[in-house]
């Protein structure tokens, strides 16, 4: 199609007008030289017998179809070589330029471009005459010389009919295309050499034996047959590759309006169109658009436009093929885009160019083989499309935490690499809340699941807008601690050395501790939450799951330490390297039976007589050497390992009481029963088990539990408590004094013993606070009936008080340390007889100092 910007001028145009005449006039001066002769005598010929064999040369058109050019060889030498050996010049020229001026009105040529055609044919004749009939006739040239002048003729007509047109083009356009001069000497020579020869052939053979065209027809035919079906399988397989190029290229992975350009520049480029266009519609409305390619611009729309010529293929209301031309257009093939129910649309092809032709049948199968490759390739893209982003909710969700929606331990993990690589360092923060596993038991899982929530939201606004906050497991959280260190335009800027993120990072994580102790608002019920914090700081050389494993270590240390926030130090990583080599010494010494049990005795104030003994676990590591109780039951007890820890004492404990009670019948032993295993159902059934196994009554054994499990407020605990007072076990509450519960569940609970803590025991006669405490402990187990035990009694002078307070039991260092039970039994054999104690009126108790 001709852009308007590039139509002539009236200026252009009068060129090319001169142009024309200018070449009309060589020709006459050219014809005006030339002598009314005829190169082979007695052969003359009526001039207008070669106007139509001039008009069907120039009619009759082979194309040579190559990418996005067609090579149209012309047979107009056949007609110009039998004028020039059997017509003069002037008769040469009226035949040459009648047959064009018909062929032009044959055509419909536009009256410009026939009149310079017409002029560019006379010249030609004209020239071709004028070399003939002076320099070849009467000057006894050799027919090999003839056929020699011939052939170099066509060749420079040939290039003489480039230089012009080129020239015209120049005049036009303003364009030198130096394409026409090339293609007339490669192409255009080797094509009039050949139709010029056919035509020497054709008149040699008439003027000796014209029977000889005969099988030079057939010949001739036979090439013919041969050539038209080497274009058409030159041709197929040409198709074959094109389709094959495009399955190749749609094969790559690409969206929807990517994958439509690639089809686009494909379909154009083999259909020979000015213009591709390809829209579509999914059946479930999630996709749509269309995509244009016109010349070097791509036109993409999120939804089709209507009103266009290709509408009714496009609702897939036409199965076939639809041309259209209109508007200052070519020629137009549209067809379906697939057959599938799942998807409409249309792949479009305009403005072919002419010397193409119109839209064949086989271009509407080759249109419709690409349409069909392109919805499948549409389809598939849409596919991977819903497969992506599937992908990316899973991924999501595999690092977002389901009950509070925040990041868990996978996303944290991710943003802290991210981070550590952008600001260079960075602050991790974990905080666990103490006693939660109580609100579960206590309230319910939908309470503890609404109070997570609420921590969560409490832990987002206190750690501010630039923190990443995860919940970690259970009720554990982990808070991403950047630098906030910004310009002004909110851009981080260079980030503080890790000393100075450091210490701006404790001061926030203490903020953010503070924030989240206390009462949980909108849970339905009232919760108070402890925190305990543990704070590390790394930097471009770490590791994110390192970094977070030092902020656990810390926590772990502050769990230690009981104290609110602990910040990672070098000497941690130790500890927690030798935490974990404890807890497996400790299982294979659970399993090999190698842990020890002390006993500490028990004794009445007033008189030093033996009422029992305390049963003390007491370990002894291969590798490590003694170890602490306080040290390994916490990890015990973190582990899962405290139940069977236990079972162990208790089993010990009662073999040796066993022993013991021969001699001393009324002897008790202590064993300290820890929550974990009032929880078990089977705990009263364990402990009937031992009991019976030892041979000893379940009068004789006195189980201590925490004043916090006695007082935990779930069925499995009270009923484990029940049934061991049913049993007939003595149920203590040990370290009484330092919990937070009313001592009127004293009242309710199946408790026989309380035993006062050694904080208040230990200080008593110097503090009037410790002593009042005591006293009271003393009166209210006399008022309960219950049994009270004093620990801690570090002299005799506490011993003394406690006598006279009236308190059943003591046990301490005064009285005697933990001992093996070899020991005991050697110290139980020495003691001698009990002696009363002095002991005076709870009135005259002497005071604390105030």
């Amino acid at each position: 199609m001709e852009q308007r910007g590039l139509r002539p001028s009236a200026r252009r145009r009068r060129a090319v007008a001169l142009l024309a005449l200018a070449l009309l006039g060589l020709a006459a001066v050219l014809l005006l030289a030339s002598p009314d002769v005829v190169l082979v005598d007695g052969a003359r010929l009526p001039w207008w017998a070669l106007v139509p064999v001039f008009v069907v040369a120039e009619l009759v058109v082979v194309r040579v179809r190559t990418r996005r050019e067609t090579v149209r060889p012309t047979f107009t030498e056949l007609p110009l070589v039998i004028g020039l050996l059997l017509l003069p010049p002037v008769a040469l020229v009226a035949a040459s330029v009648l047959g064009t001026a018909v062929t032009a009105l044959l055509r419909r040529t536009p009256p410009r471009k026939a009149f310079f055609n017409l002029s560019l044919v006379a010249l030609e004749s004209a020239l071709a005459g004028w070399v003939v009939s002076v320099h070849l006739v009467g000057r006894g040239a050799s027919p090999l010389a003839v056929v020699l002048v011939v052939l170099g003729l066509v060749v420079a007509l040939a290039l003489v009919s480039a230089l012009v047109v080129m020239t015209a083009l120049r005049l036009v356009t303003g364009d030198l295309d130096l394409g026409l001069l090339r293609s007339a000497a490669s192409t255009g020579s080797v094509c009039a050499v050949g139709t010029a020869s056919v035509a020497l052939l054709v008149l040699a053979l008439l003027a000796g034996r014209p029977e000889g065209l005969v099988p030079l027809v057939v010949v001739v035919a036979v090439l013919v047959l041969a050539h038209r079906a080497h274009v058409d399988l030159q041709r197929h397989h040409g198709r074959l590759e094109d389709v094959h190029r495009l399955v190749a290229r749609v094969a790559a992975p690409a969206d929807g309006p990517l994958l439509a350009e690639v089809v686009l520049r494909e379909v154009r480029e083999v259909m020979s169109a000015g213009s591709a266009t390809m829209a579509w519609e999914l059946a479930d409305g999630t996709s749509s658009g269309l995509v244009a390619l016109v010349g070097d611009e791509v036109v993409r729309q999120d939804v089709p436009p209507r009103g266009r010529w290709w509408d009714e293929v496009l609702r897939g209301g036409a199965e076939h093929a639809r041309c259209a031309a209109g508007g200052g257009h070519g020629p137009g093939l549209a067809v379906p885009l697939g057959s599938d129910r799942s998807q409409r649309g249309v792949l479009v092809v305009e403005d072919r160019a002419r010397s193409c032709g119109a839209f064949s049948p086989e271009d509407v199968r080759q249109l419709r083989l690409a349409a069909d490759h392109a919805a499948l390739a549409l389809q598939r893209a849409h596919l991977v499309e819903l497969l992506q982003v599937d992908l990316e909710e899973k991924e999501r969700a595999a690092r977002t935490d389901a009950l509070t929606g925040l990041a868990n331990r996978d996303g944290l993990l991710s943003r802290l690499d991210g981070a550590l690589g952008a600001c260079g360092a960075v602050s991790v923060l974990v905080v666990d809340l103490d006693g939660f596993s109580d609100v579960n038991e206590a309230l319910g899982r939908d309470v503890g699941d609404r109070a997570l929530r609420a921590v969560g939201h409490r832990l987002g606004v206190a750690a501010g807008p630039g923190a990443v906050v995860a919940r970690l497991g259970d009720d554990e959280f982990g808070v991403l601690l950047r630098p906030e260190v910004t310009t002004r335009e909110g851009r981080p800027e260079g980030a503080p050395g890790r000393e100075v993120l450091a210490r701006e990072s404790l001061v926030r994580a203490r903020g953010i501790v503070a924030a989240l102790a206390g009462a949980a608002a909108g849970v339905g019920a009232p919760v108070e939450l402890g925190v305990t914090g543990g704070l590390a700081t790394g930097g471009a050389e770490d590791d994110g799951a390192a970094l977070l494993q030092r902020a656990e270590t810390a926590l772990a240390a502050a769990r230690d330490e009981r104290v609110p926030l602990r910040v990672w130090s070098a000497c941690d990583e130790a500890s927690a390297a030798r935490r974990l080599a404890l807890v497996v010494d400790l299982r294979a010494a659970l399993l090999a039976n190698e842990l020890d049990v002390h006993y500490q005795p028990v004794v009445r104030p007033a008189c030093g007589a033996v009422l029992g003994v305390e049963a003390l676990v007491r370990w002894t590591s291969a590798e490590h050497g003694p170890v602490a109780p306080d040290e390994f039951v916490p990890l015990a007890e973190r582990s899962g390992l405290v139940q069977p820890l236990t079972t162990a004492v208790l089993r010990r404990a009662l073999a040796d009481a066993a022993r013991w009670r021969r001699t001393h019948p009324t002897m008790t032993v202590a064993v300290n029963l820890s929550t974990r295993s009032l929880q078990d159902p089977a705990c009263a059934a364990d402990v009937r088990t031992a009991l019976a196994a030892a041979g000893v009554p379940a009068s004789a054994l006195v189980l201590e539990i925490t004043e916090t499990a006695a007082l935990a407020d779930d069925e499995q605990t009270a009923a484990s408590l029940g049934a061991l007072r049913r049993l007939g076990v003595r149920l203590s509450v040990d370290d009484f004094g330092t919990g937070h519960s009313s001592l009127a569940y004293l009242q309710v609970l199946p408790v026989g013993e309380v035993k006062i803590d050694r904080s208040f025991v230990a200080s008593m006669l110097a503090d009037r606070g410790s002593a009042a405490i005591v006293r009271a402990a003393a009166r209210l187990g006399r008022d309960l009936d219950l049994h009270v035990v004093a620990e801690g009694v570090e002299d005799a002078a506490t011993l003394v008080a406690l006598a006279e307070l009236g308190v059943d039991a003591a046990q301490g260092y005064h009285v005697a340390r933990p001992m093996p039970a070899r020991a005991l039994e050697e110290w139980l054999g020495a003691r001698p007889a009990p002696v009363p104690v002095p002991v005076q009126r709870p009135a005259t108790l002497r005071r604390a100092p105030g």
